[in-house]
């Protein structure tokens, strides 16, 4: 796999271990994948640079969201701001969903 760069942008999480816990489970890469709480989609880019071509990644932060699009262009379309309302998907939309790190970014 090739180093993703993330030019200038700073995850929460440390996308390295989340993404050895991922390729531990051994899931076919023919799995669609949702990520909630991608923040900039430091980790839907490496799902998508190892093979996984049905990524998406959702997060609350719009402008965290647009520096995604803008440093990883060729997920850019894979990359949607939410309001954190209700996931803007349909039931049975994805054979799997992540949720790294995003737990204690909650507030209530």
């Amino acid at each position: 796999m090739g180093k993703i760069t993330m030019k200038n942008l700073h995850e929460f999480g440390d996308i390295t271990l989340s993404l050895a816990y991922f390729r531990n489970l051994s899931l076919p890469p023919t799995s669609s994948v949702l990520d909630i709480g991608t923040r900039f989609g430091s980790f839907v880019k490496s799902l998508y640079e190892i093979g996984y071509s049905q990524v998406m990644g959702i997060d609350t932060d719009e402008s965290a969201i647009i520096k995604g699009r803008e440093s990883y262009s060729d997920i850019k379309n894979c990359l949607i701001p939410y309001r954190g309302i209700s996931i803007p998907f349909n039931d049975n939309s994805f054979d799997i969903i992540t949720m790294f790190d995003v737990i204690e970014h909650i507030p209530n």
